[in-house]
């Protein structure tokens, strides 16, 4: 995590990222999560984590940039 957005790479896929600013879906499925609909699984106490705070962040840079 930086400043500005997330980075991750999963086994076996290309690297993501997606900036805070551009936070729109970030779902719970059944033991990972999508962020804007890109796979994510840490762990289930990480992914619940990031859960919660991608979405605080969602909300500061939604109001922050509207």
């Amino acid at each position: 995590m930086t400043r500005d957005c997330i980075y991750w790479k999963m086994p076996f896929e290309k690297k993501q990222r997606v900036y805070y600013k551009n936070l729109e879906e970030i779902k719970r499925q059944e033991d990972w999560i999508t962020i804007n609909g890109i796979f994510f699984n840490g762990s289930k106490t990480l992914n619940l984590k990031l859960l919660r705070l991608l979405k605080k962040l969602r909300e500061l840079y939604g109001k922050k940039y509207l």
